[in-house]
């Protein structure tokens, strides 16, 4: 059988398997069946063949899935596939994605950058030693949101302790991405500044939409970090400064821009809260990060200032005072011992009371 015959035969499969029409016993028929192709020992060289052709989505994530299983089971084993096959496998997967990213549906780009992180996690830093300058290299070129994507991946997926790779491996894949992240955290910081600049004035009344590519880089940027915000450990928390928390708080302000505000500015406002809100929910961190802190302390009160003298609570959208009322509700909750020897905070205690009765 040839390998555009048995592609058809597949996609009559999953076609039918998917079709709400079809019966539960023909369901369970066809997932064996499929499942039998799925863990075929050469199926992956005819998924790698015809991956770039194929226009059917459902059969693409199928296919996908066969790279999976090879991942999880057969890489770095040399059995029946060699090294130079899993570099083919590794640099297709990337091209694919790059070249056909704008057009993928969310679920197939989202299984293509799983699939590159899962290499990362068996090949690097061995056998793929320069995957993290790859990715920053995406992000400082062109092709920005698809390394900022990758790199979000690469946070909610390489840390994670699973039984694929040994303990020695784990160790030393954390030790290199730890390497990364003040490069990393320098790059996100660089592009926050330079799309605040693209943003009209705070006096402005030209409340334009950014362009689509400037949105979705600044949505990527935040998800990104709260992502790695998420995941660091407090030994690194260093690496957050001061320049980095102003430049998110600006985001946090767009919200705040009138009773008109584009949709656009208050979903770029939300995820830079929730980067805070990340932050706020560690119990710990190096000394500096008590700085930190500090000025998370200031800046949320110097908000909450804000609105109750523009006096318009009532103006404003309630996911954001949700947001801003969790935010408070944290740093009261966990860091009170921390904040409460700050000058200001008697001051800020009464600003808590003036957004509470306002509130009710």
């Amino acid at each position: 059988m040839s390998s555009e015959q048995m592609l058809q035969i597949l996609e009559n499969c999953v076609n039918e398997f998917y079709d709400s029409k079809t019966s539960h016993e023909r369901k369970n028929y066809l997932h064996l069946q499929l499942n039998e192709f799925l863990n075929g020992v050469q199926t992956w060289k005819i998924c790698l063949e015809s991956l770039r052709s194929i226009k059917n989505p459902l059969l693409t994530y199928y296919l996908l899935q066969t790279f999976e299983q090879l991942i999880k089971y057969r890489w770095n084993t040399n059995e029946h596939i060699s090294m130079d096959e899993q570099i083919l496998i590794r640099d297709t997967l990337i091209y694919y994605l790059i070249d056909s990213f704008s057009s993928m549906v969310s679920y197939i780009r989202n299984k293509i950058m799983s699939l590159i992180v899962q290499i990362a996690r068996k090949d690097c830093p061995r056998y793929w030693p320069n995957f993290f300058t790859t990715i920053l290299h995406f992000i400082n070129e062109k092709s920005s949101l698809i390394g900022l994507c990758l790199l979000t991946t690469v946070f909610e997926e390489l840390p994670l302790n699973k039984e694929d790779i040994s303990i020695e491996h784990y160790h030393e894949l954390i030790k290199c991405l730890n390497q990364q992240i003040p490069y990393i955290i320098d790059i996100l910081k660089s592009f926050l500044k330079k799309l605040m600049n693209i943003l009209p004035t705070h006096d402005s009344n030209n409340e334009k939409s950014l362009d689509s590519n400037s949105y979705l880089i600044l949505r990527q940027i935040f998800l990104c970090m709260d992502r790695l915000f998420n995941w660091l450990p407090a030994s690194l928390t260093n690496n957050i400064d001061l320049d980095l928390l102003d430049s998110i708080f600006d985001y946090v302000r767009l919200g705040l821009r009138s009773t008109t505000i584009n949709e656009q500015y208050m979903d770029i406002s939300l995820l830079s809260m929730n980067c805070i809100q990340e932050l706020l929910v560690k119990q710990r961190g190096t000394n500096e990060f008590e700085d930190k802190l500090l000025k998370l302390f200031e800046q949320i009160f110097s908000l909450t200032d804000t609105i109750l003298n523009q006096n318009n609570l009532v103006q404003i959208d309630e996911r954001y005072l949700t947001k801003l009322t969790e935010l408070i509700r944290l740093l009261f909750n966990i860091h009170l011992q921390r904040v409460e020897i700050n000058q200001n905070f008697p001051l800020c205690l009464t600003l808590l009371y003036r957004y509470t009765v306002q509130q009710v």
